[in-house]
Parts: C-alpha cells; structure tokens; sequence
C-alpha cells in the first residue's frame, strides 16, 4: 500500500476517534482523552514517517553497492 494513502486512511480515523474522544471528554468533564489521542496520533506519524525515510535509505544504499 502507498504510503499516502494510509495517511488518508489514518486521518479519517483520527478524525472519527476525536470526536469520540472529544465527547467522552466532555461527558467526563476531562480534556485529558482527546489531548492523550491527539498526542498519540502525532507521535504514530512522526513514527511512520521515520520508517519510511530509514526504509528508503536502505534501499538506496544497497542500490549503490
């Protein structure tokens, strides 16, 4: 699968979990269920993005050899 659309895919359901957790949040009168999931997502992209660009220079170094 191409890497952009697991990002779409991703932010679709982020988007669906914020909410959930936004209301949840809500209902228990406590932020910290939709900031711990924001966090969360962020960190999962930052990851992902990670092993994308190691993924690619190992590739490219065994293309050099």
């Amino acid at each position: 699968m191409n890497e952009k659309t697991v990002l779409k895919q991703s932010m679709k359901l982020f988007i669906v979990g914020f909410i959930i957790f936004s209301m949840v949040g809500i209902v228990l009168k406590n932020i910290s269920y939709p900031l711990g999931f924001l966090l969360g997502y962020i960190f999962n992209t930052i990851v992902f993005y990670v092993i994308i660009f190691t993924s690619d220079m190992i590739l490219n170094l065994k293309k050099s050899t």
